[in-house]
């Protein structure tokens, strides 16, 4: 019975919504047919549609708009558009085409005229409740009685289309994108993101012509604006996905990048330093700021939110060798001193832009990430000391051993003796920042997590010292003071800590790695043979991992 009433309920309100819509569809709409009339003839007929079509003559639209191509025009009569602004969008357009902007970039025909026409035709009933994509891409509300927020006061059926006669002038609302260039406290970001414009020949919107030596020569060549940044961050020029960014204001991001830029000191000698030294401070304010939100759904986002660089939780083992590296991904964001905390909403025609003068970002959280060598990993090897060392062997621990889980990346490497002296590897360290204090940490595997049958006789310790090798500003490698032996534990996976080294130059993003770790074995011949250490290293990994500052440090 309950079911039933529910069921009538709902009847009952839809049955309101469909007379009411029904009642402003009769007193309020007419449809006018003018048979073989183009939508040009139709709206230069009509003299309160005067300034409108004065903009459009203007800017080139009429041969368009009597054409055999079929479009629907809004059209916002002189009451909403007065002469004088008219006028104004007239000169605008002018002043852009003659500084060389682009048509399909002119604002006057991108964010006016665009945005009151759509192709094909679009009419409506009673039950219209729908929106359009205009010919700028923006979709736009349509229902039986207003063109967003516009009333229509009538159409016009014409030979190519339907015209509407709206009662207002219909906003542009940009996207997450175009934002950015429209808030003046964004501008420093703004001059950033713009900067990685570009324009893309687009073969598919483009006319073809004859094949002149193999090659097709284009009649019409039509390029699309791309931006090579937002493929790092998500696509937020795109009306047809939904997302959110916090937009740090100028005074926020000149401190980051103020701070940012003494992590990304390359030395002298590196091709393109100054652009690196300029681009990758600011990719590090922008970093985990952007969220998909086909990603974070109503329901989820206000408990975590997971932004479009952050590694999803079935890739962190593969990628950190730990599924608690949460790297742009914050927890209850809107409560206090969360992520969207204090920022202000600004609603977008694809999202929304949350302008934040505070900025609750942890750069621990988002770039300054920790680094780990896996000791399996061929590529983390840089040499070995032929005369005193055999090449590394690598070793994948069982699922049924127990230190499965306990070893990064269930695997590690042994660095083994070739004959009586001590053995000794040098391992690369990559992606290090400058002026960063790390924390330093040498991991070593217990022979049973190699096999758990190994005799007592070999589950005993090793002993190492560690080297760190880096290059200085001009180039030319240095290295810190070599460490003091220290000793694993033979009964663990054992995190033995070497020290806390901060590096003046940085190698993140290089192909070759600049710092480096010597580790080299400190048994003695003696001390191996009557069994209390083996000169074998079993390395799961190298960490470095960042030294979070507070107050007190």
């Amino acid at each position: 019975m309950k079911k039933i009433i529910n069921i009538l309920s709902l009847f009952a309100v839809t049955s309101l919504l469909f007379i009411s819509c029904t009642d402003k569809w009769d007193d309020h709409y007419e449809v006018k047919t003018l048979g073989d009339g183009s939508l040009w003839q139709s709206l230069t007929a009509n003299r309160d549609l005067s300034n409108f079509v004065s903009v459009l003559e203007a800017c080139g639209m009429k041969q368009t708009l009597e054409s055999s191509q079929v479009f629907t025009v809004f059209a916002p009569v002189n009451a909403s558009l007065n002469k004088e602004q008219a006028e104004g969008l007239i000169e605008s357009y002018g002043i852009q085409k003659n500084n060389g902007v682009p048509e399909k970039e002119n604002s006057v025909i991108k964010e006016f005229i665009k945005n009151h026409i759509a192709l094909y035709n679009h009419s409506v009933s009673s039950l219209t409740q729908d929106s359009i994509n205009m010919m700028n891409g923006k979709a736009i509300g349509l229902n039986c009685n207003t063109f967003a927020d516009a009333p229509i006061a009538y159409s016009i059926s014409c030979s190519n289309g339907i015209m509407y006669v709206i009662s207002e002038v219909v906003d542009y609302t940009p996207n997450v994108f175009e934002y950015l260039v429209r808030d003046t406290d964004f501008s420093n970001i703004a001059d950033f993101v713009y900067s990685f414009n570009f324009e893309r020949f687009d073969p598919a919107q483009s006319v073809a012509g004859e094949i002149v030596d193999g090659k097709t020569v284009y009649l019409d060549s039509v390029t699309v604006l791309e931006n090579e940044l937002l493929e790092m961050f998500g696509k937020i020029d795109n009306e047809d996905s939904t997302y959110w960014m916090s937009v740090p204001t100028n005074k926020v991001w000149d401190r980051l990048v103020n701070e940012y830029t003494s992590y990304y000191n390359f030395d002298n000698t590196i091709a393109y330093r100054d652009s690196l030294v300029y681009t990758l401070p600011r990719i590090a304010a922008m970093m985990g700021t952007v969220f998909s939100r086909t990603n974070n759904p109503d329901k989820s986002i206000r408990d975590s939110v997971l932004s479009t660089n952050a590694v999803p939780y079935e890739m962190r083992y593969r990628t950190w060798g730990s599924y608690d590296k949460k790297y742009c991904q914050y927890d209850k964001p809107f409560d206090a001193g969360g992520v969207f905390d204090g920022a202000q909403q600004i609603v977008c025609s694809n999202g929304m832009v949350l302008k934040d003068s505070i900025w609750h970002y942890d750069k621990y959280n988002t770039f300054m990430r920790e680094i780990v060598m896996e000791g399996e990993d061929k590529a983390t090897l840089d040499s070995v000391d032929s005369k005193s060392t055999r090449e590394l062997t690598y070793v994948s621990v069982a699922t049924d051993n127990p230190y499965y889980n306990n070893v990064s990346g269930h695997g590690y490497s042994q660095v083994q003796p070739s004959g009586s002296s001590a053995p000794k590897a040098v391992f690369n360290i990559a992606d290090v920042m400058s002026n960063v204090d790390y924390d330093v940490y040498v991991v070593a595997v217990p022979a049973v997590a190699g096999d758990t049958l190994v005799s007592v006789t070999q589950r005993v310790p090793t002993m190492f010292r560690a080297t760190l090798y880096y290059n200085n500003q001009q180039g030319k490698q240095e290295n810190y003071k070599t460490t003091s032996n220290f000793t694993t534990d033979p009964t663990k996976v054992d995190s033995v800590f070497i020290g806390t080294y901060s590096f003046p130059t940085a190698s993140v993003g290089l192909s070759k790695p600049q710092v480096k770790m010597l580790i080299e074995s400190r048994v003695s011949n003696s001390q191996e043979k009557n069994g209390t250490y083996t000169k074998t290293l079993r390395l799961d990994c190298i960490v470095f991992k960042p030294h979070r500052k507070t107050s007190s440090n």
